[in-house]
């Protein structure tokens, strides 16, 4: 498909929920597309996804929900690279990913316009650790609600004392069932 002139791809996979793989979108030009909430929210059978690492996302304002309860899901391709410079929202962005057991280099993203990081990582019970995210910027963002919650089996997290969160209004929950976690940053 020729999707170059596609403003919108919200909701595309939603709940596809028997869906065990999808065809090869990697060389999808998705550089007019702005919003890509609830992309492959659901899809709980998926247990990859294609190398969607090079994707040109700089115009993409908002990936809330993106790999919403994709709970099958054991790996990534390395979207690290992203640019990430002009999205607004990452609520959810992981939510339910349990049998994610790792996650690519995150801590490069540029993360300066996120207001709302809420439940990104909540619920990914096989993570055993976070990237060092203790480097971003999180001067704008407003809610961090269920951020680390459920990450059951991660025993250390980032230093992110260093983190500038006077802006910050929710910090409920925030690390609620890390039962694994030994300390916590100072």
């Amino acid at each position: 498909w020729d999707i170059s002139n596609v403003k919108n791809i919200i909701y595309m996979f939603y709940n596809c929920s028997s869906l065990e793989s999808i065809p090869d979108i990697s060389k999808w030009n998705i550089k007019n597309i702005k919003n890509m909430e609830y992309l492959f929210y659901g899809c709980s059978k998926l247990s990859k996804l294609p190398h969607i690492s090079k994707w040109d996302m700089s115009n993409i304002k908002n990936i809330s929900f993106m790999f919403y309860n994709c709970s099958s899901l054991t790996s990534l391709s390395d979207i690290s690279k992203w640019d990430t410079k002009n999205i607004e929202n990452m609520e959810s962005l992981f939510y339910g990913c349990s049998q994610l057991n790792k996650l690519p280099d995150i801590s490069i993203w540029d993360i300066n316009n996120i207001k709302n990081i809420s439940y990104m990582f909540y619920n990914c019970s096989s993570l055993t650790s976070i990237p060092d995210i203790s480097k971003w910027n999180i001067k704008n963002i407003e809610n961090m609600e269920f951020l680390f919650y459920g990450c059951m089996l991660v025993n250390r997290l980032p230093d992110i004392s260093k983190w500038d969160i006077n802006n910050v209004k929710n910090i409920s929950y925030m690390f609620y069932n890390c039962s694994s976690l030994e300390s916590l940053p100072d």
